[in-house]
């Protein structure tokens, strides 16, 4: 029995010094510290500690005062110093709180969820009165001296500096903020036009002791790029304005091929080049566009849209989209799909045709004699950039290169 007992003591000791580690771990060892009484009305610095291992954005709220910053960022530092400002009676409550909203306070990648709070008392008028009084009734030169010191210690001189960090004004050269500004509203978007690569952001500061930063002429690319404008009033704290501008993504150069218009595509941040390709430049109609490049098989691929927004690879050669890009697999072996030259067109004894090669179509011939009616003519690119005709069997889906002579083979 009382071996029994002990086991169900150590279990329940166990399961406490475990939750205590758990509670240990979401609290991150974050603390405040500093004094615990103030005088009415004055100024005072805490330290937020166990910063060490964080990275992310903190808030501060006070009740009962004020605090400068309202806010902050652990980038590995030890601590962060928060001024503080009390009110005239009660007690003055610092919360500090991590920025779960959009998971930035981590530790190695685990988001800290703890808040912490520190409360310090505002000693009352009454005390302070009656601590003088029984000095002075103890010996009235040294209740004058008392009261003396007792008045350059509470005296702490009030933070008069201008805490506006709002903005008067905020403009840009190219387009319109929307919403219509106010120096309330922080967040604003821009539409510009497909040609607008650059704009000049202004902002004025509502008071004159303000900072303004992230004005100028800035860059902007295809698609969305944002700016941020930060004021930053003449105690410190900070109030930013974000300007997201939208440049327009439709196509500024169009081609013609088979009839159909195409764009080149602007934004290629997110395609994939194909294998052994890498990014470059190319002539288009007299023109020069983004492209993917493959030396060893000297081909330039250009990334164009139809007009019902169809993207695709096409081949550039001689400024002009001769085809679409297309590959086939056969027997583990990758061909590039190319157009045949004119001069095949005519063979003698081959009628064109379209061939059907695994899930893809393409423009080939097919043996007039009906004793080859299961091979037929493609032209291809191998993989080190020779183009040619190739024999395919279909029904043994095989492929190899065709000779004049294979033709003779076969038949015998």
């Amino acid at each position: 029995m009382l071996k029994k007992l002990i086991y169900k003591f150590s279990l329940v000791i166990t399961i406490f010094t475990l939750l205590i580690g758990i509670n240990l771990k979401n609290a991150d060892a974050l603390g405040i510290s500093g004094a615990s009484s103030v005088s009415p009305n004055s100024s005072f610095n805490v330290t937020v500690t166990g910063l060490a291992n964080i990275r992310g954005k903190f808030y501060v709220s006070v009740e009962n005062g004020s605090c400068s910053p309202s806010s902050f960022f652990a980038n590995g530092s030890s601590s962060q110093t928060i001024s503080i400002k009390a009110g005239s009676s009660g007690n003055v409550k610092i919360t500090v709180s991590p920025d779960t909203s959009t998971d930035t306070a981590t530790i190695d990648g685990t988001l800290v969820t703890s808040s912490v709070s520190k409360t310090v008392t505002i000693k009352s008028s009454s005390n302070s009165s009656s601590s003088n009084n029984s000095s002075s009734n103890s010996n009235s030169s040294s209740s004058n001296n008392s009261s003396s010191n007792s008045n350059q210690t509470n005296t702490t001189t009030e933070d008069t500096r201008s805490k506006d960090n709002t903005l008067s004004s905020l403009s840009v050269s190219e387009g319109t903020l929307s919403p219509k500004f106010s120096s309330s509203k922080t967040k604003y978007d821009i539409d510009l036009s497909g040609t607008v690569t650059e704009v000049k952001i202004s902002a004025k500061a509502n008071d004159s002791k303000a900072k303004v930063s992230g004005t100028g002429t800035k860059s902007v690319k295809v698609g969305d790029t944002t700016y941020k404008v930060v004021c930053t009033a003449e105690n410190g704290s900070t109030k930013t304005y974000t300007l997201t501008f939208h440049v327009d993504e439709t196509p500024l150069i169009y081609t013609e091929y088979n009839d159909v218009s195409l764009g080149v595509v602007r934004i290629l941040d997110d395609v994939k080049a194909p294998k052994n390709f890498e990014k470059g430049t190319t002539k288009l109609d007299g023109q020069e566009v983004d492209a993917f490049i493959n030396k060893d098989l000297n081909l330039s691929l250009v990334y164009l849209t139809d007009d019902k927004g169809n993207e695709d690879f096409y081949i550039v050669s001689d400024e002009k989209v001769i085809s679409k890009y297309q590959t086939l697999t056969v027997n583990g072996k990758t061909y590039v799909i190319v157009n045949a030259p004119d001069s095949l067109k005519g063979v003698e004894d081959l009628k064109s045709s379209t061939i059907k090669i695994g899930d893809i179509e393409l423009s080939g011939w097919q043996f007039e004699n009906e004793a080859l009616s299961h091979y037929s003519l493609v032209y291809l690119m191998n993989d080190v950039g020779e183009s040619g005709l190739y024999t395919y069997e279909d029904t043994e889906g095989t492929l190899q290169k065709y000779t004049p002579v294979e033709e003779k083979e076969i038949i015998h």
